[in-house]
């Protein structure tokens, strides 16, 4: 990562890596790495969240509060709508956006080739029954595949509370 800090330019430095439990040794954690290009946005001053695809596919999370960068933290990936519901990995980049103080949009296609959304408002959203749970199918529109080309438009000051998401079809 590089920033200005007002007069110049910082050198490159590490935000580190995730890190999951050793599959032959549990309680020891290793290195993982991530799996798809970064997705940032900031939702006010001081503020940096950071989104990837994790090694396993899940969304994984990491934020500046203006003093420190958090680790990375899961958020979990899409699951199926089933009466049983099932991870989907997450596949291609993960796009984010923000439209006001304490807001995050993040978006996700899943190997099922469907759009998937989880959004914080100062907490992120939840279906309490699932360990995968913070990551929800987009009800209102799932293209038929989306390709690795998302772009999403930050609202223009005449349009507030909107976003737009557009995506190439993959065929």
């Amino acid at each position: 990562m590089k920033w200005w800090d007002g007069t110049r330019w910082s050198e490159f430095a590490s935000l580190g890596w995730p890190e999951v439990p050793d599959e032959i040794y549990p309680t020891v954690t290793v290195a993982a790495p991530l799996t798809g290009p970064l997705a940032a946005c900031s939702w006010g001053p001081n503020r940096m969240d950071v989104f990837a695809r994790g090694s396993s596919g899940e969304v994984i999370h990491k934020w500046w509060d203006g003093r420190d960068w958090s680790a990375f933290v899961s958020l979990g990936m899409p699951v199926t709508a089933d009466a049983e519901p099932t991870p989907l990995s997450s596949t291609g980049a993960i796009a984010a956006c923000t439209w006001g103080v304490n807001r995050l949009d993040v978006f996700t296609r899943a190997v099922d080739g469907n759009l998937y959304h989880a959004w914080w408002d100062g907490s992120w959203s939840a279906a309490p029954q699932s360990p995968h749970h913070r990551v929800r199918r987009c009800s209102a529109f799932v293209p038929a595949q989306l390709s690795e080309r998302t772009n999403l438009q930050l609202p223009t000051e005449n349009q507030k509370n909107v976003l737009d998401l557009t995506a190439v079809d993959a065929r």
